[in-house]
């Protein structure tokens, strides 16, 4: 079984006809309904977008921001 949104990529009649010929069950969730039903939009994703987002603002916050010859933000520099 394969679990799409309802993007209409997931839903045009090509795919179905592929994944149909593959013998895949296919559900769609209905518009607005992924973060609800998709189990890694709600335990994994939005954490991890969350501490994504917080880390970007907290660098941001520093006020040590590099700047391109425009005058634009440079990109953070990533940290392994």
């Amino acid at each position: 079984m394969l679990v799409l949104n309802a993007f209409k990529g997931h839903v045009a009649d090509e795919v179905k006809a592929t994944l149909q010929k593959g013998n895949c069950e296919t559900v769609i969730i209905p518009g607005g309904m992924t973060s609800q039903l998709q189990t890694l939009d709600i335990f994994i994703n939005k954490p991890f977008k969350a501490r994504v987002r917080d880390q970007y603002e907290d660098w941001l916050s520093l006020g040590n921001l590099l700047l391109t010859p425009t005058g634009k933000i440079k990109r953070v520099q990533y940290q392994w």
